[in-house]
């Protein structure tokens, strides 16, 4: 249990934890690696929580690995990267919570159960995750998936090289794709189907695209001329 009334610093963060827990909590966190990336292992471990005031937590060089990751900060979240392992199945295991009251920033992919940004999302890999909200933007460079969740932003949703989806969990429960603005989608965009909403305020942009109800407040534009998605198009219930 590390607590800080003001800042907590850790450098030359990383390699494996071996101790059941970790709980830290200070204004401001700031975890450094000797090199960037530095993976901190903590997957023999039952939970991991940083918790941070408006000084936030500032992690760019740290690879986070484990379970039950927990991130809360009054302020942005900057890492490098958030990863969960597979279970027997090869199966991402999508637990844990990262939540920040600003942005969220990571270099490579983020895995984990709850994602919220109050302000925007910017993932420079994969997001991955049981659900996705923020305030203003959600971009993953490289897809966007929510496994028996929501996808939500106040502003746009993109992945400049990847898709856009909704996915089943084991219960068989999934969400809605919601934008307030723009939603862009590289490599499509797929959901289970009816009763999945996909909607946004402004245009929707992708080469094909399977869902139950689709809205858009602007144009919707079907792009496959790159041939990446041939003869699917647009497969919907309404439109």
């Amino acid at each position: 249990n590390l607590n800080a009334a003001d800042t907590l610093s850790i450098t030359n963060m990383g390699g494996v934890f071996n101790r059941d827990s970790l709980t830290a909590q200070a204004m401001t966190i700031n975890l450094q690696g000797p090199s960037t990336p530095t993976t901190f292992d903590f997957s023999q471990s039952s939970n991991v929580s940083f918790t941070a005031g408006t000084g936030g937590i500032n992690a760019s060089s740290i690879d986070f690995f484990g379970h039950n990751l927990t991130l809360e900060s009054g302020g942005d979240i900057d890492i490098y990267s958030a990863r969960t392992p597979s279970d027997i199945n090869e199966n991402q295991i999508l637990d844990g919570t990262i939540n920040a009251a600003g942005n969220i920033t990571s270099v490579g992919d983020i895995d984990t159960g709850i994602i919220h940004a109050g302000g925007s999302m910017t993932v420079g890999g994969r997001l991955l995750a049981g659900d996705i909200s923020a305030g203003a933007d959600v971009s993953g460079a490289l897809g966007i998936t929510a496994v028996g969740g929501s996808i939500v932003a106040g502003g746009n949703i993109t992945s400049q090289n990847g898709t856009i989806e909704l996915q089943q969990n084991p219960s068989g429960t999934f969400g809605n794709i919601t934008a307030g603005g723009n939603i862009f989608a590289g490599g499509g965009i797929f959901t289970p189907g009816d009763p999945v909403i996909v909607s946004a305020g402004g245009d929707i942009t992708t080469p094909g695209l399977i869902t139950g109800t689709l809205k858009a407040g602007g144009n919707i534009f079907i792009n496959n001329a790159s041939g990446s998605l041939s003869g699917i198009g647009v497969i919907a219930n309404g439109i």
